[in-house]
This record gives C-alpha cells, structure tokens and sequence, in this order.
C-alpha cells in the first residue's frame, strides 16, 4: 500500500515532479529560443550567452519546482530540490554534450538552479486557494 500524505500519495508525489521537470524544460527551451532570437535581432554580443542561459534555466527551475509543489501541497523545499537536481542533470548533459568539460559556470549554474527550484517550491506550497467571497 502507498504511503499517503496530504492527499498525495507517493507515487502521486513522483510523478508530480517528474511533471513539474517537464514543465521546467519545456519552459526552459521556450526561453532560450525566444533568448536567441532576441540575441540576433538586437545584435547582443555571444559574450552574453551564458548569463542569458542562467536566466532561463532558473526562469525553467522557478517554474516546474512551483507547480509540482501546488500539486502536492506539502514539502515545498523538498519538491523544488527534486526538480533542480533533475533539471540540472539535463543541463549538464547537454553541456557535455556540447562542451564535454565543466567550468566555472557549471557551478554556477547549479546554484541558480537550486536556489531558483527552493524558491519556486516554497512558494507554490505557500501560495493559498482562491476563495469566492459571496
């Protein structure tokens, strides 16, 4: 039998991160297009790739850490690691990838992720229901 908490029992607990991780890279390759096609069209220098990238994968982070958390409504900081340690791995990757070294920035990255996915987490937990007042 599955352990239920809050509600959420879980293995509801899992897959509602593992959608909040889907949620956070698909809205990380969202910002990134619209990221690089701004980059060309205003003409911004490539030295500015990598900040911009930090921006979208905590932008992504923020994003899927805080709606996992609304749907499990409890353990906020919990949910927002587990996105971030899942995002972070597919950052990683494809930086590998890529570049197959880490850098400075590697570090860097992570921490905007965790910071980002704690922060979303906290606050998707947090936020409260909307009430009709009649």
């Amino acid at each position: 039998m599955l352990k239920k908490e809050m509600g959420v029992s879980t293995r509801g607990f899992y897959i509602n991160v593992l959608i909040g991780a889907a949620v956070a890279a698909g809205v990380i390759l969202l910002t990134m297009l619209i990221a690089a096609a701004l980059m060309v069209l205003l003409d911004i220098n490539i030295m500015y790739a990598s900040p911009i990238s930090s921006v979208c994968a905590a932008i992504g982070t923020f994003c899927g850490a805080y709606l996992a958390a609304r749907k499990n409504k409890s353990k906020g900081i919990v949910n927002g690691l587990m996105v971030a340690a899942i995002i972070y791995v597919l950052v990683s990757l494809v930086a590998l990838f890529i570049d197959s070294n880490f850098t400075v920035m590697s570090v860097i990255h992570l921490v905007v992720i965790v910071l980002s996915g704690c922060i979303g987490g906290i606050l998707g937990v947090n936020k409260s229901e909307k009430r009709k007042i009649v």
